[in-house]
């Protein structure tokens, strides 16, 4: 059975790993009738927006205002209310819509990134994620590229409205000891 399918890539400042990520979409492509491509980049200020118009795979690129993860929409959490209230409504807008495309054979999911460095990460992650992600490696933004690429793929036909975490295991609990 081939399919149509859109990813919808939302970056901030990830020049670095853009261009390998979308290098890697065809390969994950295969059986698939129809793809578009979507970058989401929310007011980056390394170029993403612009390295990805002028990449080979021609994605579509639609600018907007920041976006940060989504791990803060699935755990509560003292402050940054507003903020947690709205990475929640994305999740939860995610299912909603996978709900409704579901009958034409259209999935539609979510990666929610914990602590990944990037240039938006400049304060010291290694105290934050010591006492709040059970895996102590810090997250890499091949991390959630990878993941990104298995909900983009056949391996991955079957789950729709779904947020998967990639965040060291953040939203599982703190760390045992």
């Amino acid at each position: 059975m081939t399919a149509s399918l859109a990813i919808i890539i939302v970056t901030y400042n990830s020049a670095e790993a853009l261009p390998g990520l979308l290098e890697t979409l065809p390969a994950g492509l295969d059986g698939i009738r129809r793809a578009e491509i979507v970058v989401v980049d929310n007011a980056s200020a390394d170029g993403s927006a612009e390295l990805a118009e002028a990449h080979p795979m021609r994605p579509r690129v639609v600018r907007t205002g920041r976006n940060g993860g989504y791990a803060a929409g699935i755990n509560a959490g003292a402050g940054l209310a507003t903020y947690r209230a709205a990475k929640a409504a994305v999740i939860h807008l995610t299912r909603s819509i996978a709900v409704d495309l579901a009958q034409y054979d259209i999935r539609v999911n979510a990666v929610a990134p914990g602590f990944i460095k990037t240039d938006m990460t400049s304060y010291d992650m290694d105290a934050v994620t010591r006492f709040t992600q059970p895996l102590r490696r810090r997250g890499r933004t091949a991390d959630v590229a990878e993941a990104v690429l298995y909900r983009a793929s056949d391996r991955s036909a079957q789950i729709t409205g779904v947020v998967l975490p990639v965040d060291g295991g953040t939203t599982a609990g703190p760390p045992a000891s």
